[in-house]
């Protein structure tokens, strides 16, 4: 019997350490997280942003993603001791970034002191997905990867200025979202 589809970040996170924890440790591999990113994630969004920044995305971010369903998105934050479940979290980020459609940078100062979120935004650039930036602040884009000056991609890449005005932003990454370009398919 086939196990149910979990319906949210914990259950998944709680499948993979399920999957990782009953293969014997020679049979563990990246396959199992692999799939689980491409079963749930290909063609979604992608959010690229720093814990310190989860609050901000859950008022500005995140609703406007729930259209998309529950898995139309990555977004998840987490913070753990047990190496399993890190280097299965970073399969995870990796695989979800490489198998999405839209990655938004969630743009800080914190955000540009992460080592992750400078993975993510080169990983963004290099696999040449649709981007967009979200600035909660004045940081430089180009501090998380200099690929991302904004002379160098303007109009390729819309940069939303949170931080000036939250309620344009939000009405305009709506717009981008409906867009083609954007937009990941209805679960």
């Amino acid at each position: 019997m086939e196990e149910p589809r979990p319906r949210d970040f914990a259950s998944l996170l709680q499948a993979i350490k399920r999957d990782y924890e009953s293969v014997p440790e020679h049979m563990r591999s990246a396959e199992n997280i692999r799939e689980h990113c491409r079963a749930f994630f290909e063609g979604k969004i992608f959010v690229s942003h720093t814990a310190a920044d989860t609050e901000f995305c859950k008022r500005n971010i995140i609703p406007l993603l729930e259209p998309f369903g529950v898995f139309g998105h990555f977004f998840l934050s987490m913070a753990t001791g047990d190496p399993r479940i890190v280097r299965s979290y970073r399969f995870m980020v990796e695989y979800s970034l490489f198998y999405c459609k839209t990655v938004l940078i969630i743009l800080s100062n914190k955000s540009v002191g992460s080592e992750w979120c400078q993975l993510e935004a080169k990983w963004a650039v290099e696999q040449k997905h649709p981007i967009i930036i979200c600035r909660v602040d004045s940081s430089k884009a180009s501090v998380l990867d200099a690929r991302l000056r904004r002379a160098a991609i303007a109009p390729n890449v819309p940069q939303l200025d949170f931080f000036r005005d939250e309620a344009k932003s939000r009405n305009r990454l709506h717009k981008l979202l409906q867009s083609a370009n954007y937009a990941p398919p209805i679960s």
